[in-house]
């Protein structure tokens, strides 16, 4: 690189090596043949220049830190005095080339501490892919349906907060200060302040189900205390109906519709507690008009047969965090949210399961 970087303190990255082979490897260089992390032959980390540096490999501090196999491991190197970049190279120091690969790599003016490199490995610690599973193999097929689904990941909310399933169902953030992603169960979760933090989606016809007999389902991963809406379809003036919500009500995970004229409520809660703030997988599947499932972890948590009689379609935009109610209420989520996702089709057992350990 031709730009020179100072104050430099701490150096983090993700690498992989390629091969277990008994060979030097460079990764960061930083000033020529004077200051650089590097691997021995032996696959012992090192940084060279560094003053009293200290290590931290997967999160946690090591004093024997290495790159030890071919897999993928965060590395967070710290030292006291600052140091000037001159000659930034990435994936060769002091003339040693690095045979696998890096990501995101970050240099700091300060001297990060053990939270600071656990909560940055953190940030990437889970590797997941959204495909369509070998049904013979697995019995579960997560990607098929899915209409909706947003990731808060970082690279996911830079010019809006992109919907990862294809369907076009974008969103927008409110209220939201510039740091209000944290460290989620899959990646990057939004924390939100329960008082004006949302997400809104634009309505579509891919996400409008309500009618009574509409098969779908909505998962997400929640982490609260204190409760509040999780997603919902409210109402955009005083004579239309509400589509859903779920929400977390006296400490359990509860779905929620509302038709107009007649005046029609329809829902149920769970009975599993959910505000101790952990993280919990919640789903809510809809498999018929007289069939309506809550899921927690992964598990059933309570079946409603009640038949719903009438159909609550509406054009109201979708909101994450948030609640509307047209004029008469607005209510928000206290806590972090992660990986929505709306299919339009019922989710199986297996398959809820099978979502709940992506995360586990």
């Amino acid at each position: 690189m031709s730009t020179s970087i100072s104050s430099i303190k701490s150096v983090a990255f993700w690498a992989k090596a390629s091969t277990t082979a008994s060979i030097a490897q460079g990764l960061v260089n930083l000033t020529g043949t004077t200051v650089y992390i590097s691997t021995s032959a032996s696959k012992v980390l090192s940084a060279t220049g560094f003053t009293s540096p200290v290590y931290y490999i997967d999160g946690a501090a090591s004093t024997t830190p290495g790159l030890y196999d071919a897999e993928w491991h965060h590395v967070v190197v710290t030292g006291t005095a600052a140091i000037t970049g001159s000659a930034v190279e990435l994936g060769r120091a002091n003339s040693v080339y690095f045979g696998g690969r890096m990501d995101d790599v970050r240099f700091y003016s300060a001297t990060l501490s053990a939270s600071d490199a656990a909560r940055l490995y953190g940030l990437g610690g889970t590797t997941y892919v959204n495909k369509n599973v070998d049904t013979t193999a697995t019995g579960v097929a997560p990607g098929s349906g899915l209409v909706g689904w947003w990731t808060f990941n970082g690279p996911d909310l830079l010019t809006n907060v992109t919907d990862k399933s294809g369907s076009g169902n974008a969103g927008s953030l409110s209220g939201f200060a510039a740091t209000t992603t944290v460290i989620g169960k899959l990646g990057q979760a939004l924390d939100f302040d329960g008082s004006d933090d949302y997400v809104t989606i634009a309505h579509s016809t891919s996400l409008n189900h309500g009618n009574a007999s509409d098969t779908f389902s909505v998962s997400a991963w929640v982490k609260t205390t204190a409760g509040g809406q999780i997603i919902s379809k409210g109402r955009p003036t005083s004579l239309t109906h509400i589509a859903y919500r779920l929400h977390v009500s006296s400490g359990n995970l509860t779905f929620a519709r509302w038709h107009q004229t007649p005046d029609t409520a329809d829902s149920f809660a769970g009975d599993v507690a959910i505000d101790d703030g952990v993280w919990h997988h919640v789903a809510f599947v809809n498999t018929s008009a007289s069939s309506h499932s809550l899921y927690v972890d992964g598990a059933l948590d309570v079946t409603d047969t009640t038949t719903w009689s009438q159909d609550d379609l509406n054009t109201e935009e979708v909101n994450i965090g948030r609640y509307k109610n047209h004029t008469f209420s607005t209510t928000f989520f206290t806590g972090s949210i992660d990986d929505v996702r709306i299919y339009n089709r019922a989710l199986s057992a297996a398959e809820v399961l099978r979502l709940y350990q992506l995360g586990n």
